[in-house]
């Protein structure tokens, strides 16, 4: 924070040079304009004094200029200096959740650098990936399930590549709850694609 406050503080003091700049220069430029007119009407401002105005005004607007060209320059640095902090600073807090796909499969690649979610049964649930000896395990984060006096807390469940007498090496949907103080997984929706799309809707990932 201190950090973005010392670059907005920088790039508001070379925006107050630019516009300083800016205002000399035009004054200085209007003021010659009007001596000069004066002086073509035979009015007060010899020759000699025009002649040396005009050099004096000239040199005032090369520096001036060389100020603004300066000034538009340390600005154009501290604006990218800021964009890439706050870029930094997105991917250290992490990013916003962004759909990535309908293979419920590839959450369980770059799990260091992203999580996962999906919408399941009316609300938005993160993803956990297991693996054990062979296969892999996907688990909502748990939520209330259940029509009746035996609501219980539970969630989805995706399995493949284990050795479950009911997975086939496809996508296989189970439902999980804890009873007893125990977690257990019963028949769910069963086979789903194994494909591009899982048929359980669109997954999200953001950064960490």
């Amino acid at each position: 924070m201190g950090g973005n406050m010392a670059n907005w503080l920088s790039m508001a003091g070379d925006v107050a040079a630019v516009i300083v700049a800016l205002v000399a220069t035009g004054g200085l430029v209007a003021f010659s304009v009007r001596r000069g007119f004066s002086f073509a009407r035979g009015t007060w401002l010899s020759f000699t004094n025009s002649r040396w105005f005009a050099t004096v005004t000239s040199s005032v607007i090369a520096v001036c200029v060389a100020g603004l060209v300066l000034s538009l320059q340390v600005t154009l640095a501290s604006l990218d200096a800021l964009t890439a902090e706050l870029q930094d600073t997105k991917d250290q807090l992490g990013g916003t959740w962004e759909p990535f796909g309908r293979d419920i499969k590839e959450v369980v690649n770059d799990v260091v650098k992203y999580e996962y979610a999906l919408v399941r049964n009316g609300g938005f649930r993160t993803l956990t990936a297991t693996s054990w000896t062979n296969g892999w395990r996907v688990m909502t984060s748990p939520y209330m399930t259940g029509d009746s006096d035996r609501f219980t807390l539970g969630g989805s469940m995706w399995i493949w590549g284990t050795e479950d007498a009911r997975d086939d090496g496809r996508l296989y949907h189970l439902y999980y709850y804890f009873r007893g103080g125990e977690a257990v997984a019963t028949d769910g929706n069963g086979i789903r694609s194994g494909g591009a799309d899982s048929g359980e809707g669109i997954v999200y990932r953001r950064l960490r």
